[in-house]
């Protein structure tokens, strides 16, 4: 599925299509996706279908693959941690012991201070190295520290041993298989057959969801879905990873996944009216003040317009215009627009009078 819509997208980008072929292409992209035809409706009623469906598409995929990816690092995070402590036990008995040869210590480790062994005890620095090296040839070849020492070096080794089997245990098989049943939860057996099936699937949705769209970040959501979808082949693309292995994955995946989330714009709402215009008659030497009063996410931006004419200085929701005069009068609209659509209030009439 992720070959064929990596060709769909190389065909799509070719040059040499004629347009009643680009046409009929657009149509039965519409009609298979459940658009309908531009023609139909207004700009602003197709775009926001369009990122309707988006939205729909977009939540689908997303809490598929954050579900299975969320499995996947709940049951790594648990054994990781442990192998990663066992491992920090592990380096600090070997430290533990490097450190502490006792052959090798020094007279501050072994808690002697030559100057007061000299002063208050008449004890040369020669003499008191003398007896440190007796006392600790006595450790060392005492029979008691020996068996600690190996035991210690033996209990390490099965630690390690441990930890290095429990590492290896494939836990990746094991989520692929579990997987299957999520799998039926998201997508029919008409859409993928498979929990990798649908999963390259849900990125190749993702791929078309942002190479269609025309908005500041595409590039970079892009971005995004091309880097998960490579961790996500190295990933499932080798049996042979670990455990710590594989809670990398988890995390690099899951990282993804929250900065496509944070970037998602296909669930943002066009601007929509909350209340109309009403005409209005007003005294000149008044302040005249129109809202356009719209809402919308992300929050639109306001063009006002006299006549037809763009008033350039006002881009609030509210126009306000101060000691009107009667070449104030006319009609006046304004635009709200977002990423998503642009919407037109219906205009205005504005009788400044004399008083």
């Amino acid at each position: 599925m992720h070959t064929l819509y990596t060709y769909f997208r190389q065909t799509r980008d070719a040059e040499g299509f004629s347009e009643t072929e680009v046409n009929e292409t657009i149509d039965v992209i519409a009609q298979t996706i459940g658009f309908q035809n531009a023609g139909e409706g207004n700009a602003y009623e197709f775009r926001q279908k369009v990122f309707q469906r988006k939205c729909q598409d977009f939540v689908s995929v997303y809490n598929f693959l954050n579900d299975s990816i969320c499995v996947l690092r709940d049951i790594s995070e648990e054994t990781a941690t442990t192998l990663t402590n066992s491992s920090v036990i592990i380096d600090e008995i070997d430290t533990a012991f490097s450190n502490n040869t006792i052959s090798d210590m020094s007279f501050k480790e072994i808690g002697s201070d030559p100057i007061v062994a000299e002063n208050d005890f008449n004890i040369s620095i020669g003499e008191l190295t003398e007896l440190i090296k007796n006392g600790t040839d006595n450790l060392t070849n005492d029979e008691f520290l020996n068996d600690i020492r190996l035991s210690t070096e033996e209990a390490t080794e099965i630690l390690q041993n441990q930890t290095d089997d429990a590492n290896n245990v494939n836990i990746l098989n094991q989520w692929l298989l579990a997987m299957e049943n999520l799998t039926t939860n998201h997508f029919g057996p008409d859409v993928c057959a498979s929990f990798l099936d649908c999963s390259f699937y849900a990125i190749s949705v993702l791929y078309e969801m942002y190479t269609e769209s025309g908005f500041a970040n595409r590039l970079e959501c892009l971005d995004l879905v091309s880097n998960f979808e490579n961790a996500f082949l190295n990933l499932t693309g080798n049996f042979s990873h670990t455990i710590l292995d594989v809670n990398v994955f988890a995390l690099e995946l899951d990282g993804y996944l929250d900065h496509m989330q944070q970037k998602n714009v296909f669930c943002y709402t066009p601007p929509v009216m909350m209340e109309p215009f009403a005409n209005k008659t007003i005294a000149t030497g008044e302040t005249l003040e129109l809202v356009c009063n719209v809402t919308g996410d992300p929050i639109p931006t306001f063009e006002w317009s006299k006549n037809d004419e763009i008033i350039e200085k006002y881009t609030s929701m509210v126009l306000s215009i101060p000691d009107v005069t009667t070449n104030d009068t006319g009609w006046y609209f304004c635009v709200a627009r977002n990423l998503v659509a642009n919407l037109t209030m219906r205009a205005a009439f504005v009788n400044a009078t004399g008083k």
